[in-house]
């Protein structure tokens, strides 16, 4: 009984994590935790079942057993869909050749590869080239997205090679003003949506959208209201 106690106390706590980690409202830290065991998104989907499994034995239940079993099977689809992402970006070699071009832009491929190609328009702007695939790849992506764990990996493996290093950190528009390029996340659509930030000032920012591969200035107060408040910047050195 201790044992079935610790783990579906293990389990709840999971299932808080995640949902924490889907508001952005996890340490760095425990993100990139979770990401190294197969995301957040795996774990969250591992506890899910486990306690589906929970529900399964409580006596006389109200709960049907075909709609337990389909709630089990989303998750082993997800956590299918997740640990097909590298794999996938691995048979997909063209787009490792799509890097920035001269204007410093790049149009991302597929609808879950924002971040990824804003973190190579990232890496352009210190001279890394990189391509959106192989950002992909070290990422993690997968049909659902990218966790942003798995971003701030893929900037670490390529960045850290030149010499740089990836600062991520919660922070306000203020201290963001003057400080040079960075990697945003900001509400748009479900899965939200990646820029490259490449000036901030007091009126508003001017950022590289993957969308289109183009440049576009946005005020300040509609940049705040959709930005997750988290800036990830490359710096040189150790």
């Amino acid at each position: 009984m201790p044992a079935r106690g610790a783990a579906l106390l293990t389990a709840v706590a999971t299932v808080a994590l995640g949902l924490l980690a889907l508001a952005r409202l996890l340490p760095f830290e425990i993100e990139r935790a979770a990401f190294l065991v197969g995301g957040m998104r795996t774990a969250l989907c591992a506890a899910g079942i486990f306690l589906l499994g929970v529900v399964w034995g409580v006596p006389g239940r109200g709960t049907s057993s075909s709609f337990l079993f389909t709630l089990a099977g989303v998750a082993l689809v997800v956590i299918g869909i997740e640990g097909s992402g590298r794999l996938w970006w691995r048979s997909a070699p063209g787009t490792w050749d799509r890097t920035v071009g001269p204007l410093g832009t790049l149009v991302q491929s597929s609808s879950v590869t924002c971040a990824p190609t804003a973190a190579a328009m990232l890496l352009h702007r210190v001279g890394i080239v990189a391509g959106e695939g192989e950002m992909a790849y070290h990422a993690g992506t997968s049909p659902i997205g990218s966790e942003p764990a798995g971003v701030i990996r893929a900037l670490e493996a390529k960045a850290e090679p030149h010499g740089w290093r990836v600062a991520a950190r919660r922070t306000t528009y203020d201290e963001c003003i003057g400080s040079g390029p960075f990697l945003a996340h900001v509400r748009e659509g479900f899965l939200g949506h990646a820029l490259t930030v490449i000036a901030v000032t007091p009126e508003g920012v001017e950022v590289l959208d993957p969308a289109d591969g183009l440049r576009h200035a946005i005020p300040r107060p509609r940049f705040e209201s959709d930005w997750d408040g988290v800036a990830v910047h490359l710096v040189r050195g150790n």
